[in-house]
């Protein structure tokens, strides 16, 4: 898993894109109200992702997608939308190679790559229309994929992916529930393990779970 990426990229997320998470939002599950304070309040998605998934430094980005469309809805870390940076970028054009060996300029819809890669049943049996797994504009490579018992109920399983990007050092694990995508990023060069991470995305799908996601 690969070097760090060149650093978080804050630009917020175009207009278009924006507009696409706001609709993923819409139907998105609403996260529990937590008490501060004595006072009730509504926490973000992006903020409960900042605290299951990257507070014990297991990963350094996370994101949250219904398996109905893919997009993303949330991402962390908040600050400055980094996690945004991290793993999304606007539909763009890479060269793709065929099986063939011939090589085609391809446009990449990160969210259907991801709605594509959480519908696979075996990582060998990929449909005509692959094109990749991809976040924020970089390329993963899908290693293995195995189903997980949670932890409070082990008669209960969710389907884990580890994909890889060697070129950078880095990782995603990708977790799916009944109805969500967690997506965990880690970073060997910054101490994260593939592990961990996997440990960090089975507690928080346990609690996606446990919530009636």
């Amino acid at each position: 898993f690969g070097p760090a990426f060149g650093g978080p990229r804050t630009r917020r997320p175009r207009a278009h894109a924006r507009s696409l998470a706001v609709l993923s939002r819409a139907t998105a599950p609403r996260p529990p109200r937590a008490t501060a304070m004595g006072e009730e309040e509504e926490s973000s998605w992006d903020q409960t992702l900042e605290q299951w998934m990257l507070s014990e430094d297991y990963c350094y980005a996370a994101g949250l997608a219904q398996k109905a469309d893919g997009a993303l809805y949330a991402a962390a870390p908040e600050k400055e939308e980094m996690g945004w940076g991290f793993l999304y970028k606007e539909d763009y054009e890479e060269q793709i190679t065929t099986d063939s060996g011939d090589s085609n300029p391809t446009m990449i819809n990160e969210a259907a790559c991801l709605k594509m890669a959480s519908e696979l049943v075996d990582l060998g049996k990929k449909p005509k229309e692959w094109k990749g797994l991809w976040f924020g504009g970089n390329k993963y490579v899908m290693t293995s994929m195995q189903k997980i018992a949670l932890n409070t109920d082990s008669s209960k399983e969710v389907q884990v992916i580890l994909a890889s990007n060697s070129c950078k050092k880095t990782g995603v694990v990708i977790t799916m529930t009944e109805s969500q995508i967690l997506v965990g990023a880690f970073d060997e060069q910054k101490g994260q393990k593939a592990g961990n991470a996997v440990k960090a995305s089975i507690a928080f799908a346990d609690y996606l779970v446990e919530v009636g996601y």
